[in-house]
């Protein structure tokens, strides 16, 4: 049958899947995070046993939900190589376990990895069949049986009501186009955009202002404005500001190094950019440069004032001036 419909009177939902299907456009899957049926958010322990402890909580899995209200434990499987194995631990809900007479169940399971891969098999999503949320990474060494409480990385993916919880390593894939998420751990709030997530407010940027190293025989310019300094506007791009002149009030000359900019903030090529100067009377421009990590002819970070012959100025601003580091 091409098209299905529903849910009316007439036509009831004879099929989990379908039902399932249509909760599944309400709330992405993942771990209840806060409110009544948080509980401990299903989280993952190993104390140096074969069993790993799955704490108390709430979750929706594809459609499927699945609750418990005490600790839960599953055995892990050996490891019969040399080489350390990372398994899976997910909710998984399947719509066609259990028996005939009461079809579908809802579980922990250990998806076990291999040997030697280095990376943790992938959640299965299948909208007609198994769905699966991750909560945590396990690590069993080689020749090893047991689990100790460092090798558990936690990878639950959560669920809500507004911009979806989430950890910044381990990115929700059920936030469909369109949708939020804050990161838990950097406060983002990204929204996905032709299938990838992109930042729309970090709150750790911009970050303070940090003062420049002034070079020898320069200072900030004057009592008033800002203090030459610069700040990160987001990871990777870097503003200036401020005001230099030379400390005996002469003028500034060709090619001269006015100030060095923090380690963290020296651009990987040369950062350019056209600022203001004064020079007897008159507004002029003057180029500046900030050199970059790998430079033999300066110190990485050095602040250089390029100007035109006739032009002698006494001070010169950084204001407006940003650059990429990366």
């Amino acid at each position: 049958m091409a098209e299905t419909y529903g849910v009316f009177a007439g036509s009831p939902v004879t099929e989990d899947t379908v039902l399932a299907r249509w909760y599944r456009q309400f709330a992405p899957s993942g771990v209840v995070r806060d409110g009544l049926d948080a509980d401990q958010r299903l989280q993952v322990t190993a104390d140096g046993t074969a069993e790993i402890r799955v704490r108390p909580g709430y979750c929706l899995a594809g459609g499927y939900w699945y609750r418990s209200t005490e600790d839960v434990t599953e055995q892990v499987s050996p490891n019969a190589s040399a080489a350390a194995r990372v398994d899976l631990v997910v909710v998984r809900a399947d719509p066609l376990a259990g028996s005939s007479v009461d079809p579908g169940e809802a579980g922990i399971v250990i998806k076990q990895g291999v040997s030697g891969a280095g990376t943790a098999p992938s959640p299965t999503r299948d909208p007609d069949d198994i769905w699966e949320i991750p909560l945590a990474e396990i690590t069993v060494a080689g020749n090893a049986s047991v689990v100790n409480a460092g090798a558990v990385v936690d990878v639950r993916q959560y669920t809500g009501h507004g911009a979806v919880p989430m950890l910044a390593d381990y990115p929700n894939a059920d936030v469909g186009e369109g949708g939020l998420a804050m990161e838990l751990s950097t406060g983002r709030l990204r929204y996905v955009y032709n299938g990838a997530y992109v930042t729309a407010h970090d709150p750790r940027y911009p970050t303070d202002w940090e003062a420049l190293t002034l070079g020898s025989g320069y200072e900030n310019f004057g009592s008033t404005g800002s203090a030459p300094s610069g700040r990160f506007w987001t990871p990777t791009r870097v503003e200036l500001r401020g005001t230099i002149a030379r400390s005996d009030g002469g003028v500034i000359p060709q090619g001269a190094i006015i100030a060095r900019v923090p380690p963290e903030m020296r651009p990987a090529d040369y950062a350019r950019h056209i600022g203001a100067a004064y020079d007897d009377g008159d507004h002029v421009s003057v180029r500046l440069d900030v050199a970059p990590l790998d430079t033999a002819a300066f110190r990485p970070g050095q602040v250089r004032v390029l100007r035109a012959n006739n032009h002698d100025p006494t001070w010169v601003a950084l204001d407006g001036f940003e650059y990429e580091i990366e």
